[in-house]
């Protein structure tokens, strides 16, 4: 099998009726959706069963997926490429949050609160905890009463963290009929965890500090059906990150079935002990972001608050996200502060860029405002006036749009300074006045002040 299946070689395979019916003009743009993960393979209608199989195996992902959950499900690994420039990185790195068995029951329940309430808005979505980690102190009674009020009070996805067969046992059945995932058989415990898993049909966590071991570990799971992730153990970071680069080249560029599952990263593991709380929160969230920079498919957290998890989702968003396709934000009327009848309005494209300097730099001098956010594609207002994508029909059709007149007292509107061009246009497709604004953001709060009236 080639290390990269063109979309010519896909293409081949394909009925070519160019019929349509798929959602795509041809054969060729289906192929290429395919291999982009934007499209699947079963909307062809005309694709027989041998050519489907076929397909599939050209198609497959080196690294499989794993899903666990059941009332949330959570998909990760299905990783196919090494370098993000070679096709979108898929399945973004879930974070899961540590809840110790230890606890009572109103700790539990804080904790399960303050996990939920985690909450990272980018680029108009809002991100949290993904998951729950349960670890075990080694008691089958308090594992099973922590794991079933966890089970009874949240619907995310649940990871069992037990070294004790018997505990992990107990709770697999407080589980129901959630799907978690059991972490982590060593050598020593292999098979009494291999048994549980399929006994209760739950992905298993493989954990070994030497990659042969874990090699022949997931070789004798797999044998079994199951589906199964990879730790490699480390005593350091750079360990660590050796590791999982190991561990994933030789899945995608060697083709190790073996190796060919998602990474699990515990950065908790690769802190001194001897730091404070206070000095612990940064550096897990330091190594978290390593981790999951050098494919790490799923984290879990002992500190889980808003400080530590911050930084992650915003690299994970970073590098989950298609580099093809720019950073935008939703087009429309936005609000900063407390904009009343008066306000100024100011106009921006919505490249994400652009908009997060202009509305930051609003923001930090105090100024509350409605912000008219233009659709150019995601690009820059330069870019957006280049190729066409920034208009004054369109900006006047905006201004009605968003119903501006019923929101200000006035008909003013601050046009970015390197839209200048577009004023006279813009004034007499709108009616509006047209104030012609800085080129750099930083300089509003100045210019506002002195903006004529």
């Amino acid at each position: 099998m080639p290390q990269k299946i063109s979309i010519l070689e896909l293409y081949s395979q394909l009925p070519k009726k160019n019929c349509k019916e798929c959602g795509y003009s041809t054969c060729m743009a289906f192929a290429a959706s395919i291999l982009e993960g934007k499209t699947k393979l079963e909307n062809c209608p005309y694709i027989t069963e041998e050519d489907r199989l076929r397909v599939e195996g050209l198609i497959a992902a080196p690294v499989a997926k794993l899903t666990f959950g059941k009332r949330r499900p959570l998909t990760i690994g299905e990783a196919r490429v090494m370098h993000r420039h070679e096709l979108k990185f898929y399945n973004p790195t879930p974070v899961a949050v540590e809840v110790p068995d230890s606890l009572n029951e109103i700790q539990i329940s804080t904790a399960i609160k303050n996990a939920l309430e985690i909450k990272v808005e980018r680029l108009g979505e809002t991100y949290g905890a993904d998951a729950i980690t349960i670890t075990c102190s080694g008691e089958t009674a308090p594992y099973a009463r922590a794991v079933r009020q966890v089970a009874k009070s949240s619907d995310l996805p649940i990871i069992l963290n037990c070294p004790s067969t018997e505990a992990l046992e107990a709770g697999l059945e407080a589980c129901g009929k959630e799907k978690p995932m059991i972490f982590a058989a060593t050598r020593e415990r292999l098979d009494p965890y291999v048994e549980l898993a399929k006994k209760f049909n739950a992905p298993l966590v493989l954990a070994d500090k030497d990659l042969g071991e874990l090699r022949l570990m997931a070789k004798k799971a797999s044998a079994y059906g199951l589906d199964i992730a990879l730790c490699p153990v480390a005593s350091s970071l750079a360990e660590a990150i050796r590791n999982q680069i190991t561990v994933r080249r030789a899945a995608i560029e060697n083709k190790i079935l073996e190796f060919g599952h998602p990474i699990i990263g515990i950065p908790a593991s690769l802190i001194s002990s001897v730091h404070s709380p206070e000095e612990f929160w940064w550096r897990e969230s330091l190594v978290a972001s390593a981790l999951l920079f050098r494919y790490a498919d799923l984290i879990i957290l002992r500190y889980a608050e808003l400080e530590t998890v911050l930084p992650i989702i915003t690299l994970r968003h970073g590098v989950f996200s298609d580099p093809k396709i720019p950073a935008k934000v939703k087009a429309g009327l936005h609000e900063l502060g407390s904009p009343r009848s008066d306000s100024q309005v100011l106009l921006t494209v919505n490249y994400a860029l652009t908009f997060y300097l202009v509305s930051g730099d609003i923001d930090r001098a105090g100024i509350d405002c409605y912000l008219l956010v233009a659709e150019t594609g995601g690009m820059s207002v330069l870019n957006a006036l280049a190729s066409g994508q920034m208009q004054s029909r369109s900006i006047a059709d905006l201004i009605k749009e968003t119903d501006l007149e019923s929101k200000v007292s006035h008909k003013h509107l601050i046009i970015p300074g390197l839209a200048a061009r577009l004023r006279g246009e813009i004034e007499e497709l709108s009616g509006w006045q047209i104030f012609v604004g800085p080129a750099e953001s930083r300089d509003i709060p100045q210019f506002l002040k002195h903006k004529p009236s």
